[in-house]
């Protein structure tokens, strides 16, 4: 029908190795379909995906959570400042406020950088 599809995946901090294969295959699925069709500038479309690691912003459900115990293998750094790291303000960035997770933050990072190589050269 010529319309492209944009996927976002959402990496998390409790997923193993047999999650990000699961994804991966989606989203791998999702990055190799054809689409029919061009975009206002004549160029063929391609399917999008993006990834990035979650970041439990505070005074979201997960922040709190992770912060009683709630998700197995996953410690957060409540010592971060919030003004520098949670919070997307002036200052502020996502960034690693784990203290603990399931994979190596090596083995996300890979993910993410991975599943963003399958976006289309012109995005």
């Amino acid at each position: 029908m010529g319309i492209a599809v944009d996927a976002f995946t959402m990496i998390y901090p409790w997923e193993d190795q047999n999650d990000i294969a699961a994804t991966n295959k989606l989203v791998e699925f999702v990055a190799a379909n054809k689409v029919n069709g061009s975009d206002e500038k004549g160029r063929e479309l391609h399917n999008h995906v993006d990834a990035t690691i979650m970041s439990p912003y505070q005074g979201t459900k997960f922040y709190d959570m992770i912060l009683l115990g709630s998700i197995p293998g996953v410690e957060i750094d409540a010592t971060q400042d919030p003004g520098e790291l949670f919070y997307k303000g002036a200052s502020g960035s996502s960034g690693w406020p784990y203290k603990k997770t399931r994979l190596l933050q090596s083995e996300y990072v890979a993910v993410q950088k991975y599943r963003n190589s399958l976006r289309p050269d012109y995005r």
